[in-house]
């Protein structure tokens, strides 16, 4: 369910910030906490949550890039974090608009199962990014060993 979702993100966040206060300059754990908070944040439909989770993922990219000033996708990371919040509004207005959000009363449409496919959405497009940017940290370390 969304809720185990959630869950599972906040336990990798949270075995994230314990990696990082055994070694805290492991720039790829960063890298992998910032995206992890990214997908939480996406996840949110209270802007004010959903920011307060954008800054802390890009000061995780921002600390990333500081330990390994030559990488660019860290940099492209960072750089994408700038439209996160208002991408986030975007969806979140899209969801809002469908009824598929909203301050409860009156049913989305499309019944109880339909309500939660949103947080289904979301999180296959976080841990694809999670993902996705792991792969590419753990490439880049690979690469940088070599």
């Amino acid at each position: 369910t969304g809720d185990e979702a959630t869950a599972i993100i906040m336990q990798s966040i949270s075995k994230l910030e314990k990696s990082l206060e055994i070694f805290p300059d492991n720039h790829n754990a960063m890298v992998v906490l910032a995206s992890a908070l990214n997908a939480k944040a996406f996840l949110q439909h209270d802007p004010e949550v959903a920011k307060q989770l954008f800054d802390r993922s890009k000061t995780n990219f921002q600390k990333a890039l500081e330990l390994d000033p030559g990488n660019t996708r860290y940099r492209q990371l960072l750089d994408a974090m700038e439209n996160a919040p208002q991408l986030h509004a975007q969806v979140v207005a899209q969801l809002q608009a469908q009824g598929q959000l909203g301050g409860g009363g009156g049913g989305g449409g499309k019944g109880v199962p339909g309500d939660d496919d949103w947080i289904y959405d979301w999180l296959g497009w976080g841990i694809l990014i999670t993902g996705g940017i792991a792969l590419v940290a753990a490439l880049n370390a690979k690469g940088g060993a070599a």
